[in-house]
């Protein structure tokens, strides 16, 4: 056609009619990204709303030291440092009502909420977490490790929103647990961020971000491939956003590579139906673009388009209604993104700088290792300013001391003190109160004074001192506030004190320790208000609460109680970001770790899941052990001559053992855990105690297995044949007898005689004789009809035996039994009877070895709140002092309150100083005798060996008896991150508690069968320790002189604790094992007393 007219009016209707099209599906494209806006919109400030709520309720939680009344599932009734609220569900909406409003009328938080739950988790006993729908007022609140909330919101359009948070209190003193077995509750997905958008858009809450989030959850996660493309994406997306993260010119390369694809995948969400009208518009321009090449020839095919009017008018109305759309799609993603600024804010930032300052200060601290070295760290952080790098911000830390140091005195009554630190006076952060005058402790003794005029930045001057003191210590002593109670009172567990008003404003306000008297028991209150201690526990919550009374009276009255203040910093820490600044006051007692005195148990479990824990490497154990099925596998023992590469120093005496029977040793690698046997000796002052315990399965008739402890070399060489290694050992025994007799041709010939057939050492069998305490026989072995020969076995009863092997110094020593105890079905240990009895699955042997010198004591005091002498006590008499460690032993029991009866043994380590028969035993800065020493002090420091037996299913009723048959079950550790123990003290034992037997006690059956008292050849013998024979620890206590810890003087170190050393090891012995690899170990664990350094308890936050 040379006319192309009519072809043009052609051109336009076609035209008229597309754009119709197009508009029909762009208006309905528009409608659907409207509705996308809206439903988006309407969520946000769902979020929004349920943010606030959250917020609040966090910040109220984190800073929340206690419970006012029950909480339940819905409603938890608070208390913080400076008043009461309740937060719960009432009528549809979450709200919060002070103290003394009903919930009904207190102010929401947000409304229209379909749900809300309260989930509270505690510890139980092995340190394992526990899910609980309410929290009682009873309840230790120190025990709430988190709060989970969830709540549930309508959303738009039908069904809920659900939002969840986990907090974990700041201010209940809670020193943490092991990690939860129930996450947090999170919806399942491949986790909340998104790396690379993240990084580029600056924050995880940025419109963009959860935008390419909801396409994940909606579409990637639901399919295969799109899962596969998610896990690639989280496997190489951090990677790839550190290099994006900080950089503003990578991230807004990357904002406008993710433009278009945020563009796409809007439309996906929230308008599917933009998309084929994308489409569309797309193939009109690509017809018009063809359209036009094809009529003309034109090298540019653009050219000729742009001269084609009609094609020129359809470009341009695609392209306005192509830009209106994304427009449209993009306008709510726009003008959210000026929301970024609220979830980025500098105010949060700063809080976490002023965290990050605290956690500093408590690291120094605790990082260095003695009283002096941690004094001057605190003087070094005062005022110190850290920057972080990268501009990240800043954080400046104030120290301010409770107590100080002796300097130097004018006149006897002005006594100047330096501080480690900042004076906390009244125009400090911690605004303490002494300038009316008080009370002090300066080292063990106690003065009044008048004011504290004169008091620098970092010196406290007290004036008036009462009663004169001439001159300082040549070594600076500890100057701490004391206060006196207002009357006579008897203080309940959870209960107040009243204090006298002099001096009362030198007590902190929030979370101060205290001692009576400056010894003994620590205590804690959780404030004061004016002249009251509020809310006393004991600082360290796992001891026994006991009642205590306080006497009014002078200060120089030895009968007066004077409430000493635990030394106590008030820390500020300042974050600063940018032109904001934020500062958090840590109210922190400053202790041993433990919470109260300065031992802490350090523990150990393992369950064998492998053997890291062991000396099983070529040359370092004996016989063949390995891991299989969760515990230790003993598949052959060997006769000690057995040449080999040789065995690792510390048990290369068992060579010495050579021909003495077959024997399996693995040794305990204690080195690589925190129960550190050197430091813990060192610690004790050259006294090494600890409990061990273990899990036996053997599926034979016959066996010997156990504990080997207290093992070292001798000082021979295995070159003379002089070299042996010293032990104890606790084993579980069953010996084994045999005979046999030949056939020949269907014949049988005579027996033989019975005799022992075990590869148990003679020396260590209970029963010395045949045929002694024995079953009826079974054949083990037939005999062929035309020659063999038939074996008959058996069994004597089986035993729970403690023995030794010593010897002289260079040569080999010998094995003795030191005692033993026959094992009888009342002890749940067996299953079966006669030649079928065998040990029940995974039965526990324990021993208590305590180590330490022996002190007889008599007028043992019960003081007026039922005090006395216990596991742990600080006793001194003048310039001597000494730890108890173990139970005392008694041999009268302890009276009534305000009697003197109790009288027996203690046994000490830490000693400084001999006593003397006839001294008074005080408790550490007190003035009351709580008893008396009725002989002098041991010389020398012995062994003292309690052996303790489970099993995995419950005796009879368990009860607060020890040395009975009635306990609870104790199972194979699965969940359990601590094992099962006794009670440290005697007194504290219960029925909750009441995991083991011990062999000893009132009860003739439980007790030991036999205690051989002879010497062996070194002069060394073993006793029982005197015990009331009503008491669990009649004939239980076995005293031995033999295998002590190394000798121990004021500049011994750990260094000092390797030769000779202290080695534990699983021991096996008989020819069991090689038989049918029917021993195995689980559940091995150990528990001693430590020292930990000093540092910051867990503080109460303003």
């Amino acid at each position: 056609m040379k006319n192309q007219a009519g072809f043009t009016m052609i051109e336009v209707i076609v035209t008229l009619v597309l754009v119709g099209i197009v508009a029909l599906m762009g208006g309905m494209a528009i409608v659907q990204v409207t509705q996308g806006y809206i439903f988006t919109k309407d969520n946000a400030e769902l979020t929004q709303k349920a943010q606030l709520a959250t917020s609040r309720i966090t910040k109220e939680i984190v800073e929340m030291t206690g419970i006012s009344a029950d909480a339940t599932a819905s409603t938890l009734p608070l208390k913080n440092n400076i008043r009461n609220v309740t937060i719960g569900l009432n009528a549809g909406s979450i709200k919060i009502a002070p103290d003394g409003t009903a919930l009904n009328s207190g102010d929401i938080l947000v409304d229209n909420v379909h749900a809300f739950t309260l989930t509270y988790y505690s510890k139980d006993n092995a340190g394992n977490w526990v899910a609980n729908t309410s929290w009682s007022t009873a309840s230790d609140i120190r025990n709430l490790i988190a709060v989970d909330i969830s709540m549930q919101l309508p959303r738009t359009g039908g069904g809920y929103l659900t939002f969840q948070n986990r907090i974990s209190p700041r201010n209940n003193k809670n020193q943490g647990g092991t990690v939860p077995t129930t996450p947090p509750p999170t919806a399942p997905s491949y986790g909340f961020g998104c790396f690379v958008a993240t990084a580029a858009y600056g924050a995880p809450d940025h419109p963009m971000v959860m935008l390419l989030r909801d396409f994940r959850d909606r579409y990637l996660l639901t399919w295969t491939g799109g899962r596969w493309l998610a896990k690639q994406y989280y496997t190489h997306g951090p990677a790839a956003a550190d290099v994006i993260r900080n950089r503003p010119v990578a991230m807004w390369a990357v904002r406008c590579l993710l433009a278009p694809l945020a563009a796409l995948t809007f439309c996906l969400i929230y308008a599917p139906l933009a998309i084929p009208f994308l489409a569309v518009i797309s193939l009109i321009l690509t017809g018009a673009l063809f359209s036009a090449g094809r009529r003309r020839q034109i090298k540019l095919p653009f050219l000729r388009f742009m001269n084609q009017r009609g094609s020129v008018l359809i470009g341009l109305i695609g392209t306005m209604v192509v830009m209106g759309v994304l427009g449209a799609a993009m306008l709510p993603i726009l003008s959210a993104s000026s929301m970024n600024q609220a979830f980025a804010d500098q105010g949060r930032k700063t809080y976490f700088l002023a965290e990050s300052g605290f956690r500093y200060a408590a690291s120094q601290f605790l990082n260095v290792g003695t009283e002096a070295a941690k004094e001057t760290a605190l003087t070094n952080l005062n005022n110190k300013t850290c920057n972080l790098s990268g501009n990240g911000g800043s954080f400046t830390i104030g120290v301010y001391p409770y107590w100080s140091k002796t300097s130097s005195v004018s006149g006897g009554t002005t006594l100047s003190t330096t501080i480690a630190g900042t004076n906390p006076s009244s125009t400090t952060p911690a605004k303490r109160n002494t300038s009316s005058g008080g009370y002090l402790r300066i080292g063990s003794d106690f003065y009044s004074f008048t004011n504290d005029s004169g008091s620098t930045g970092t010196t406290a001057v007290y004036t008036g001192l009462s009663p004169a003191m001439a001159s300082v210590p040549a070594t600076p002593v500890d100057v701490l506030p004391v206060v006196l109670p207002a009357g006579t009172q008897t203080v309940t567990n959870g209960g107040n004190l009243t204090l006298s008003a002099t001096g009362a404003g030198a007590f902190p306000v929030f979370n101060g320790n205290f001692k009576l008297n400056g010894g003994g028991m620590v205590y804690s209150y959780e404030k004061r208000s004016g002249n009251t201690l509020i809310n006393i526990t004991l600082a360290d919550s796992t001891k026994t609460w006991s009642n205590f009374t306080v006497t009014s009276g002078a200060i120089t009255d030895a009968a007066t109680t004077k409430i000493v203040l635990d030394k106590y910093l008030q820390i500020s820490s300042t974050g600063a970001l940018g032109n904001n600044s934020r500062e958090i006051l840590y109210n922190v007692p400053v202790g041993w770790m433990a919470g109260g005195g300065e031992f802490q148990k350090k523990n150990h479990l393992d369950k064998m899941d492998n053997a890291a824990g062991w000396f099983n490497a070529s040359g370092q154990a004996m016989g063949t052990h390995a891991v299989t099925g969760g515990a230790m596998q003993v598949s052959s023992v060997i006769n000690p001559t057995t040449s080999g590469s040789g065995l690792v120093d510390f048990i290369a005496g068992l060579f010495g053992w050579g021909d003495n029977g077959l024997w399996g040793f693995i040794g305990f690698n204690w080195g690589n855990t925190e129960t550190n046997l050197a430091q813990a000796w060192h610690d004790a002052g050259g006294c090494l105690s600890y409990d061990l315990q273990v899990k036996m399965n053997n599926t034979l008739q016959y066996f010997m297995t156990g504990i080997a402890f207290r093992m070292r070399n001798n000082n021979g060489t295995q070159a003379d044949n002089t070299l042996d290694l010293y032990t104890y050992g606790v084993s579980v025994v069953r010996q084994r007898e045999t005979r046999s007799r030949v056939r020949v041709v269907g014949i049988y010939g005579s027996w033989s005689n019975w005799d022992f057939n075990d590869d148990i050492n003679p020396d260590l069998r209970p029963f010395t004789a045949v045929g002694v305490n024995v079953t009826s026989s079974h054949t083990i072995q037939t005999a062929d009809w035309w020659f063999g020969t038939q074996i008959e076995a058996r069994y004597h009863a089986p035993v729970i035996l403690l023995w030794q092997r010593t010897g002289p110094p260079v040569g080999l020593g010998s094995f003795k039994k030191l005692a033993y105890r026959t094992i009888t079905a009342a002890d749940g240990l067996t299953t079966g009877s006669g030649t079928s009895l065998v040990l029940k699955p995974w039965v526990t042997l324990m021993v208590r070895l305590i180590e330490g010198y022996e002190l007889p004591f008599n007028t043992g005091l019960v003081d007026a709140a039922g005090k006395h002498l216990k596991y742990g006590d600080i006793i001194t008499n003048g310039t001597k002092s000494a730890r108890i460690i173990g139970t005392p032993i008694m041999t009268t029991a302890w009276g009534g309150n305000n009697t003197t009866a109790g009288a027996g043994t203690l046994i000490l380590t830490n000693v400084s100083g001999a006593f003397a028969n006839g001294d008074n035993l005080y408790l550490e800065g007190g003035t009351t005798a709580y008893a008396r020493a009725s002989g002098g002090q041991a010389a020398a420091k012995k062994n003292y060996i309690m052996v303790y037996y489970s099993s995995t299913a419950a005796s009879g009723t368990a009860n607060t008896i020890q040395a009975d048959n009635n306990r609870l079950a104790n199972p194979r550790y699965t969940t359990q991150t601590q094992a099962n123990w006794p009670p440290d003290d005697w007194t504290e034992r219960t029925a909750a508690n009441d995991y083991f037997s011990l062999i000893g006690g009132t009860t003739a059956a439980v007790r030991w069968t036999n205690l051989d008292t002879t010497a062996d050849s070194q002069g060394y013998s073993a006793s029982f320790v005197d015990a009331l024979s009503t008491t669990d620890f009649y004939n239980a206590v076995i005293r031995t002189d033999a295998l002590v810890s190394p000798a121990w003087s004021s500049t011994s170190t750990p260094a000092n604790f390797n030769t000779p050393g202290d080695g534990v090891a699983l021991v096996t012995s008989s020819s069991a094992p090689n038989t049918a690899n029917t021993t195995f170990y689980d559940d091995f664990a150990i528990q001693l007393d430590m020292k930990a350094g000093t540092g910051f308890l867990p503080p109460i936050q303003q």
